[in-house]
């Protein structure tokens, strides 16, 4: 086992809902984390790379906040334990995980983005920012589509990388007001111990009528999934716990605690017009489904979200 983790390394406590501050309550699911079923599924997801030391004096402890219905961890990993994790266990070849993006991931990217030209009027120099940008496969279809391009990551040597493929970068304290038309979140608010406080800083970064997007594990099933107990079920199956997974995914989202998040910082909810869902240029598969999504509105946890006239 690697015995390289931080000194410091170690769980804070949380003893409010992240989103919405009620009172944190009891723990509708405790188990500690140096026992099965939480310690095995560990040693299998980090391959027996993660040291337990800084764990063995706490239980994995999930939260529901009555107030918004989001489940949150309540022991989340101190900013070392968080860079241990990110950084030496969790961080993947950038051109593995592209390999693995293949053609429909890229088509829904770009349909996304078209999407978004078209709702600006087709302008290219539309302003995009993408909040934890990855590999940026994103932001170079964006940029192929004539964006301007930003970044947002925490890791300086995935920074670096983006910067190296053309894309401006920002340091989340440094995104100026209103400069951006849009922004790309995926698969990221999950991950954060405040994700009310990150959200804030990215909104003031939208101009006004600028849209954002956020999308995160759906956790609307949860408690179906939690009777299973099946912490080895692989991710996508129907009883996976991956929308809870220990150390990463520290807020569970469902449609209703989404919604939450965005109303507590200012946004609104937002559903592409008809006329650009419909557009000539939009592929008959991309269309029929916007359309049945405009007649009965998802309740998943993939949403659009716009910054309102003041």
């Amino acid at each position: 086992m690697n015995h390289d983790v931080p000194i410091l390394a170690s769980l804070d406590e949380r003893h409010a809902c992240p989103v919405c501050d009620a009172p944190a309550r009891t723990p509708f699911y405790s188990r500690p984390y140096n026992a099965d079923p939480v310690r095995g599924y560990l040693r299998h997801f980090y391959g027996g790379q993660l040291d337990e030391e800084a764990l063995k004096h706490h239980d994995f402890d999930l939260c529901r906040c009555d107030k918004c219905g989001l489940v949150f961890q309540r022991w989340v990993p101190n900013e070392a334990l968080l860079e241990y994790v990110y950084g030496q266990l969790a961080k993947a070849q950038p051109d593995v995980v592209a390999s693995h993006r293949g053609l429909p991931v890229r088509l829904r990217y770009q349909y996304d983005i078209e999407r978004v030209l078209r709702y600006f009027g087709g302008d290219s120099g539309t302003r995009v920012l993408d909040f934890g940008a990855g590999t940026g496969l994103w932001l170079e279809m964006a940029a192929a589509l004539g964006c301007k391009t930003a970044a947002c990551e925490l890791d300086p040597s995935v920074a670096e990388r983006l910067r190296h493929l053309g894309h401006s970068t920002h340091r989340l304290e440094d995104v100026g007001v209103e400069d951006f038309d849009f922004i790309n979140t995926e698969q990221v608010f999950e991950h954060l111990v405040e994700p009310r406080r990150v959200l804030a800083q990215l909104a003031e970064g939208l101009r006004v009528g600028g849209i954002l997007r956020i999308s995160v594990p759906n956790g609307g099933d949860l408690e179906s999934r939690l009777e299973t107990e099946d912490w080895m079920a692989p991710k996508g199956t129907p009883t996976s716990l991956n929308c809870v997974a220990p150390l990463e995914h520290l807020n569970c989202f469902d449609h209703r605690s989404l919604q939450h998040l965005a109303l507590a910082v200012g946004l609104e909810p937002f559903v592409f017009p008809l006329s650009v869902e419909l557009h000539a240029t939009a592929r008959l598969r991309y269309s029929a489904s916007a359309l049945k999504h405009l007649i009965r509105p998802p309740r998943g946890t993939l949403l659009y979200f716009r910054r309102p006239p003041r």
